[in-house]
């Protein structure tokens, strides 16, 4: 039997063709990824906290370096959130309070915070370094504070770290630059030349 439209006419029988699309398959690679880091970063930042909240009853090296490791996600995600080019920066300060909040670092003082990350960021160094000390050392030193300082007076220059040595060239630099423009315009440039002589054999040594 024909179909009929509202005016009493047969509607058309014809079929009706649905168009046709020659879409490229779909490479959702890249997504797959960055959702399989965003889930690791949360299991290490949920095993960060439970070390953290278990700290009170017992301490160990690996429980610290769990915390650290979920603090420094912690810390990239607020520079990279926040724009701050450091962690001096108070935008920065304010929005890691609230991701420690957040994730259940509450208590972890600022000290104890930086130096923990400092023991994760420079895991590999340490770790290697604890494995010439007795064992007695190495269940002794446990807190992030007391292995950086160790770990920088047996390894660095007057036991500081990198950061430390950083500020120190910059600060210098920053004097001579100072003292520099104090002095008649020859002597500077004596000066100056030296000082270039002398950074180009350093940095010639380093790289030897």
């Amino acid at each position: 039997m024909a179909r009929m439209n509202g005016f009493a006419g047969e509607l058309s029988q014809r079929p009706i063709s649905m168009p046709h699309f020659n879409l490229a398959p779909l490479d959702d690679s890249e997504e797959r990824k960055e959702l399989a880091r965003k889930l690791a970063e949360a299991r290490t930042v949920r095993a960060g906290a439970e070390a953290w909240a278990q700290m009170a009853r017992a301490q160990s090296f690996t429980a610290w370096v769990a915390v650290g490791r979920a603090l420094s996600i912690g810390k990239q995600h607020c520079l990279h959130a926040t724009g701050a080019r450091n962690t001096r920066d108070r935008r920065y300060c304010l929005a890691f309070s609230k991701w420690m909040k957040a994730c259940g670092f509450t208590g972890i003082t600022p000290s104890v915070r930086s130096h923990a990350i400092e023991v994760f960021e420079h895991l590999q160094d340490i770790e290697t370094w604890r494995k010439n000390l007795s064992d007695r050392q190495r269940r002794r030193l446990i807190h992030p504070l007391a292995v950086l300082r160790r770990w920088r007076a047996a390894t660095m220059p007057e036991g500081k770290s990198l950061t430390h040595l950083r500020c120190d060239a910059r600060a210098a630099l920053k004097h001579f630059l100072t003292c520099l423009r104090k002095l008649p315009t020859n002597e500077a440039s004596m000066l100056m030349a030296e000082m270039l002589s002398q950074t180009r054999g350093a940095v010639a040594d380093v790289g030897a």
